[in-house]
């Protein structure tokens, strides 16, 4: 897992997030109820080499092969498919009236990235590995209803890239209680220093880097201070 302490890997997650945030709204966007499936078995990785793509050209499907990835990238995102199951919260049409369409808010607010579209192997390898993986996208979506509200709105408010809110999907798969190998844990993997820093205490009772507004304040405040 990448941690919010260490600007490099900060700026490797961001353009996966970027790569995965369009087939990730158009994937859930118009999804109401998915019955819970249970456990998920580990991916199994296409390691056949794809065709080089032309400069400037369109790619073929061939190219989002998984043989761009390195070990360290596939691990990363075998991990993501350990994500708790649970049932995808159906939509409610009273609501989306009343606040709007999500999704459509999380999209106008796109900033990043919008000139002419770069064609890169190694985004379209993590694309692929998404698009072939609907039941982990629809248990993530599930999952991330419950915050994905808050950290939008915080990116509207402090008017800043709403791609931002998509963030957590690498970091942790939207998981508050997520923690990595390297003590990083939270929705926003702050390391413990990382999050002193930034002003989420930690205690024997309480974490502040698992608190979801408090590491998401604290969060938005470390990437626009980049």
């Amino acid at each position: 897992m990448s941690t919010v302490s260490s600007k490099s890997r900060s700026f490797i997650a961001l353009p996966l997030a970027l790569a995965v945030s369009t087939l990730l709204i158009s994937a859930c966007s118009n999804t109401s109820t998915v019955k819970n499936t249970g456990a998920t078995t580990k991916p199994v990785i296409n390691k056949q080499p794809a065709t080089q793509p032309t400069v400037n050209t369109a790619p073929s499907s061939t190219d989002y092969s998984t043989a761009y990835l390195d070990a360290e990238s596939l691990d990363e995102l075998a991990d993501l498919l350990e994500a708790t199951d649970m049932t995808m919260v159906e939509g409610n049409k009273l609501v989306i009236q009343q606040y709007g369409d999500l999704w459509n808010r999380l999209r106008a607010g796109y900033r990043m990235n919008m000139g002419q579209p770069i064609y890169n192997q190694r985004i379209e390898a993590q694309k692929g590995w998404f698009t072939s993986r609907q039941d982990y996208l629809n248990r993530l979506t599930a999952r991330s209803s419950r915050y994905l509200y808050h950290t939008v709105r915080e990116a509207e408010r402090r008017n800043i890239p709403t791609e931002l809110a998509l963030l957590p999907i690498i970091e942790s798969s939207y998981d508050p209680g997520a923690t990595s190998s390297a003590a990083a844990a939270g929705m926003w993997q702050f390391i413990p220093s990382t999050g002193r820093i930034y002003g989420l205490n930690q205690s024997s009772t309480y974490d502040g880097r698992r608190d979801v507004i408090e590491s998401t304040r604290a969060a938005y405040d470390f990437l626009t201070a980049l």
